[in-house]
């Protein structure tokens, strides 16, 4: 069955936020957060000011509600993200819980890598502001959850493990991220190959290794 496209509401409700959230963290980047106004960022998107607050009801919730509403990973959708965790977490049991995230975040790099003026943007707008920094924190704790639920379900129980794998590994993303952003000519997939990898030099190939526990067909 083929999939139900959009509207022309929908299409054009889509092409404002996206307009607007592209302005903010233009703006954002450029001037600073706070520095920015709502009048500012209407007007780089050649909407009114009215027409921002159907919208959206501030700044704030523009720059964070628009890429985590639907795109919670660097605008890769939610559905995405957890779909590629639970296919690598639900191979090998050899394959340890670090590893397989890793591996799962891999095979998102080459969609991620298509919005890197935004994601750039993006940091640069969260380093003019504490808000925004702990916006940005709290968007990073969702996905760590989710993270930790796939390594509990691989399991088969919820563990203080897979809390601890989850929030480890998402600290070698945002590293990779961050060497992605200022390394010309390393794509994201192989930074994030290589941050995983010093982990284990430093640690050990034991590093997230703990054995899966197959339950028994009902």
């Amino acid at each position: 069955m083929d999939t139900p496209q959009p509207g022309l509401r929908e299409r054009k409700r889509a092409r404002v936020e996206r307009d607007l959230a592209d302005a903010a963290l233009k703006l954002f980047a450029d001037k600073g957060y706070d520095s920015t106004t709502v009048e500012e960022i209407a007007a780089l998107a050649d909407v009114s000011p009215r027409t921002f607050f159907r919208y959206f009801a501030s700044k704030e919730e523009l720059l964070f509600s628009f890429p985590n509403r639907e795109h919670p990973l660097f605008f890769i959708s939610d559905d995405r993200f957890k779909t590629a965790l639970s296919n690598i977490l639900a191979r090998d049991p050899a394959i340890d819980d670090l590893t397989a995230i890793g591996d799962a975040l891999r095979t998102l790099g080459p969609e991620i890598e298509d919005f890197r003026d935004r994601i750039a943007m993006l940091y640069a707008a969260c380093a003019t502001s504490a808000a925004l920094r702990g916006r940005g924190g709290d968007a990073t704790q969702e996905l760590t959850r989710w993270v930790a639920d796939a390594v509990a379900q691989r399991h088969g129980e919820p563990d203080v493990h897979g809390q601890a794998v989850a929030r480890v590994a998402m600290a070698l993303f945002g590293l990779a991220v961050e060497r992605w952003l200022t390394a010309s000519g390393h794509d994201l997939a192989t930074c994030i190959g290589a941050a995983f990898d010093e982990l284990k030099q430093l640690t050990g190939p034991a590093a997230g290794a703990r054995p899966v526990k197959r339950r028994a067909a009902s």
